[in-house]
């Protein structure tokens, strides 16, 4: 029997198509599909002995942090090690379905070296213009990981073969935890955890992800403080732990933050707030965050009112040194040097208080909070902390190439924050990411010194 040209050719092409499926389910490797609960191991994944996990970073600095948070609560879960992805301390770029991010951060960032038009409007790399790639460890403090066992590595570039050049890790040994939402999947510390699922689609089990062979495990999205399903006493000291250890430690922000603390009477001789405006949700709770700052003052605080040609002279000194010099003359001895010294004998509206701010000109924009706090500073009154910040070295890998006036810019809210955690009392804008870290930051800090007289 002789068999058609047109047989054969129906047998090859679907042979091709055989060959392109599979070439196609390398490429992505083995991925977590629908439900992601039924999870099973892949029995013919091989065993070594060093496995890993990494994730996709996206949003603010402050969100990747906690992103790397998870990341890392998981990693000691596991008994892995992760693989940390590059911070990126430029304007923040959006979170993308897995696939879809995965791969913009493997192109889009070299793309913007070579043209703007590259990731410009219009383009499948929109919003990396200003991307500003950085190493884990020159932003944060890392040094507490070691003693809790936690194994970590930087990721020198976000290429989508990286575990094959670096590791020599085939595509099929590696699992994918696909996210086609914000909020795919929320990850339980044990099967018997019954807390809610928020806002969250799917439930993964510690234990599914446990039994996993495969030598890397690749997450997509872990961003958001509730990711993490933490019931289990030891998990969750855990994660409190990193949050308020893994810190900014660039030597810039520690050394222009301590500059400011200085000038401001010390650790503890000034009140701190955090006053968030940059876009609507935030300018709405505005005056609700500076009506707690008056309420901690006042509490407590002498009823008798303030001589008016005191709040008059204070207001008409113009320039920021002269007006500082003269407010600390007013303050009390630290309460934190001597903890029998009351705070509250000096009326509320002469505290001493750093504002740290998103406003550009906060004197003028906030002008109504300067006039009724004559003693309110930000860091826009210090030009010569702002001068030197903007000529700091990259001290990254990842930004040896860039000038030192595009990260010092970056650097501002860092500092902010490292200046807003030497206060004696600490107020924060509420539902603000930034804020939380502060306030963390600050209770530790308060851990440090006796507690002042409330009398």
């Amino acid at each position: 029997m002789i068999v058609s040209l047109k047989y054969i050719w129906m047998i090859c092409l679907s042979g091709l198509a055989c060959l392109m499926m599979i070439l196609i389910r390398m490429q992505w490797s083995t991925e977590f599909v629908n439900p992601i609960s039924h999870l099973r191991p892949n029995k013919n994944a091989p065993i070594t002995n060093e496995k890993f996990i990494t994730y996709l970073p996206h949003s603010g600095l402050h969100n990747q942090r906690i992103a790397l948070i998870n990341a890392m609560v998981l990693a000691k879960q596991l008994n892995r090690t992760l693989i940390m992805p590059e911070l990126n301390l430029g304007r923040a770029n959006y979170w993308r379905e897995s696939k879809k991010l995965e791969r913009q951060l493997s192109e889009c960032p070299l793309r913007a070296t070579i043209s703007k038009a590259e990731v410009g409007h219009g383009t499948g790399c929109y919003g990396y213009a200003r991307y500003l790639p950085a190493s884990v460890a020159s932003i944060f403090d890392l040094s507490t990981l070691a003693g809790l066992g936690i194994r970590v590595e930087q990721r020198a570039d976000m290429g989508l073969d990286y575990f094959e050049r670096r590791y020599n890790i085939q595509p099929i040994d590696k699992v994918y935890i696909r996210d086609a939402s914000r909020f795919s999947y929320r990850i339980y510390d044990h099967h018997d955890n019954n807390m809610d699922m928020k806002n969250y689609e799917q439930r993964i089990n510690l234990e599914d992800l446990q039994a996993r062979k495969e030598k890397v495990i690749v997450f997509g999205s872990l961003f958001s403080s509730a990711r993490l399903a933490l019931e289990q006493p030891e998990w969750r000291w855990l994660w409190d732990h990193l949050f308020t250890n893994v810190a900014f430690h660039h030597p810039t922000v520690i050394n222009q933050a301590l500059d400011v603390v200085g000038r401001l009477g010390g650790p503890g001789q000034f009140v701190t707030l955090h006053l968030r405006t940059g876009d609507g949700v935030f300018k709405a709770v505005m005056e609700q965050t500076f009506q707690q700052v008056r309420t901690q003052l006042r509490a407590g605080a002498p009823a008798d009112d303030i001589d008016p040609s005191l709040l008059t002279f204070l207001q008409e000194i113009q320039d920021p040194t002269d007006r500082l010099e003269a407010c600390l003359k007013l303050q009390p001895p630290n309460p934190f040097i001597d903890s029998s010294i009351s705070t509250q004998l000096l009326d509320p509206r002469l505290r001493l208080i750093y504002m740290a701010t998103d406003a550009p000109d906060p004197r003028r924009s906030l002008h109504h909070l300067y006039t009724e706090f004559p003693c309110l500073f930000s860091l826009s009154d210090f030009p010569d902390v702002i001068t030197q910040t903007l000529t700091a070295s990259a001290l990254s890998p990842f930004t040896e190439d860039q000038q030192p006036s595009r990260l010092g810019p970056l650097l501002f809210p860092l500092i902010d924050a490292e200046i807003a955690t030497h206060g004696s009392i600490f107020v924060g804008t509420a539902k603000s990411t930034f804020s939380k870290y502060i306030s963390y930051r600050h209770q530790r800090f308060l851990s440090y010194y006796p507690p002042p007289s409330s009398s």
